[in-house]
């Protein structure tokens, strides 16, 4: 199905009647997310489950988390294994058509062992599902993927001095180290929910990168963290993304917010993944929720309520949990700029 709109930014009231959970990227991990939900009584109800994407791949039931975008509970930012998904299935619905689809699932998994981005991205499952599932399987999978084309690229929470929110990699811009509120603000006055035909060919190429710097995040923090990334999905990166050269293609946004002058602008607390880590961390506003669970490691999360904005101070409480191997524990705060995340934007001139 073609993309008509983009969308940057949907925007949610707080939840004055229970909590918020921010999740880390799950990556099929369900069974973790379900002792999660269990143990914490998480309620349906009251309480809002918030993905900061890639829920999808590399895991042991990825269609048990893709079906959480059916919950009334869920929300959720695209992450880049979405955004893969969405042109894995549009490709093959679109082969389907033309030469069936047993022709167009051995011609598509052939291309993906070729160039080894099966192995990098984990998306066996979705050919194997097709495989055994046929047609059926493939038109449930697309209604899907049309849906993750509404997913926004950021949501925003509250508003004012407790606004909070979620995107998938990281709210920032090569060169900056940060987007303000005003500057995500007025792109999504300019751009969301504009259609993709009545859009100059600069205003495209501009969206385009954007997208691909917030699925991906800036390239010096992607290229610090190449070692958890296959080769293939390196060379992929590179060819489309170039997202280091973004603020040379945003000189008006970039002199007319001025991200330099400290306190033009505020800059919310944001939760992200994408970028493996052994432990939470906090770069600046940035809060990184991705631990790897995976991989083994734990499945990291937020826990936001009412009572924990102050509005007069400006704050945005949380608590940090994880979970492993079946329990549930709760984390101590962060301590800014001691982590790895931390040691690594400096390294690639992103914080301080």
């Amino acid at each position: 199905m073609p993309r008509e709109r983009w969308t940057l930014v949907e925007r949610r009231p707080v939840n004055q009647q229970g909590r918020d959970f921010i999740i880390g990227d799950l990556h099929g991990c369900h069974a973790t997310l379900k002792t999660i939900l269990e143990s914490s009584r998480f309620d349906p109800e009251r309480d809002r489950l918030i993905s900061v994407g890639d829920i999808l791949d590399r895991g042991p039931n990825s269609i048990r988390c893709l079906e959480l975008v059916d919950e009334p509970w869920f929300l959720m930012v695209l992450g880049n294994h979405e955004h893969e998904f969405m042109f894995q299935v549009d490709r093959l619905s679109a082969l389907a058509g033309r030469i069936g689809l047993d022709e167009a699932l051995r011609y598509v998994t052939g291309l993906c062992e070729r160039d080894g981005s099966l192995k990098a991205w984990g998306f066996e499952w979705l050919f194997q599902l097709i495989a055994l599932t046929g047609k059926a399987g493939l038109d449930k999978l697309q209604r899907y993927a049309d849906r993750m084309a509404c997913v926004p690229l950021v949501l925003v929470f509250d508003s004012g001095t407790t606004r909070w929110q979620v995107t998938h990699a990281q709210l920032a811009l090569a060169g900056s180290g940060r987007i303000p509120d005003a500057l995500l603000d007025d792109m999504d006055r300019k751009y969301s929910g504009k259609p993709l035909s009545e859009m100059a060919a600069e205003e495209w190429q501009f969206l385009n990168t954007l997208t691909l710097a917030l699925l991906y995040g800036n390239e010096p923090f992607w290229r610090s963290f190449v070692h958890w990334r296959d080769s293939a999905e390196a060379f992929e990166f590179r060819k489309q993304a170039r997202a280091d050269k973004l603020i040379e293609q945003l000189p008006d946004y970039i002199q007319q917010h001025d991200p330099y002058s400290p306190g033009k602008s505020r800059d919310s607390i944001t939760f992200c993944g994408h970028t493996p880590i052994s432990a939470p961390d906090r770069v600046m506003n940035l809060i990184y929720l991705d631990t790897g669970a995976f991989l083994q490691g734990p499945l990291t999360y937020a826990v936001v309520s009412s009572a924990g904005l102050d509005h007069v101070r400006g704050e945005v409480n949380f608590e940090l949990w994880e979970a492993r191997g079946g329990e549930i524990r709760q984390l101590p705060e962060i301590q800014v700029g001691r982590g790895r995340a931390h040691w690594l934007a400096r390294r690639a001139g992103l914080a301080d």
